[in-house]
């Protein structure tokens, strides 16, 4: 019997040299690769956080209301003969001729309703304009925003009210320029609007 085992043994040679060679590898240690970190994402996302916050840092120094005011109290010559100059039509504005208005006749236009609508994106220019006019006697009751950009300063006003929308351009001359038209739809709620634009 143990001749002819050992004749097996012989006869299958490759079964104890599998056998060795499986646990020869088993004795090797294992290696496992690390995945790679994405070091050129990280810093790409980082810079362009960074990026984000300097912009917006930037837009809020730069629209941040200071409460100072950057107003000339004189008028330039160009902006003078430009006031003049400006006449604009639409089908529903009318021309009107020019009106001086004093301070006594200021003070008679206590009543009438108006709106000061910032048109021109800068922050609190409505509520600096509104305060300005009540302080002259004019009763504001509403300072926000327009619907919309203008590209220059007009007062609408309702028909019957071409006096007081002459007295408002004069009282915010050095502040804005504006030109005045009348609209019975813009200032439906309101004696006059006025509707800011670029200084």
């Amino acid at each position: 019997m143990r001749i002819m085992a050992k004749s097996l043994d012989i006869a299958h040679p490759e079964k104890n040299e599998v056998v060795s060679s499986v646990e020869g590898k088993q004795s090797e240690p294992m290696v496992i690769e690390e995945p790679r970190e994405a070091n050129g994402l990280f810093y790409l996302i980082v810079g362009i956080i960074a990026l984000v916050l300097a912009i917006a840092v930037s837009l809020y120094v730069y629209f941040k209301p200071d409460g100072t005011s950057t107003k000339t109290s004189t008028a330039s010559p160009t902006s003078t003969t430009s006031e003049s100059a400006t006449v604009t039509t639409s089908p529903e504005s009318t021309p009107t001729p020019s009106v001086t208005v004093s301070a006594a006749q200021a003070t008679s236009f206590a009543d009438a309703v108006i709106r000061v609508a910032n048109g021109n994106g800068v922050s609190g220019e409505a509520k600096k304009i509104a305060s300005a006019l009540e302080a002259k006697g004019y009763k504001v009751t509403q300072a926000n925003n327009a619907s919309k950009q203008y590209s220059q300063t007009i007062i609408y006003y309702k028909t019957g009210n071409e006096e007081l929308a002459e007295a408002l351009k004069e009282a915010i001359k050095d502040q804005y320029s504006a030109t005045v038209q009348k609209s019975d739809t813009i200032s439906s709620n309101f004696n006059a609007v006025i509707a800011l634009g670029p200084k």
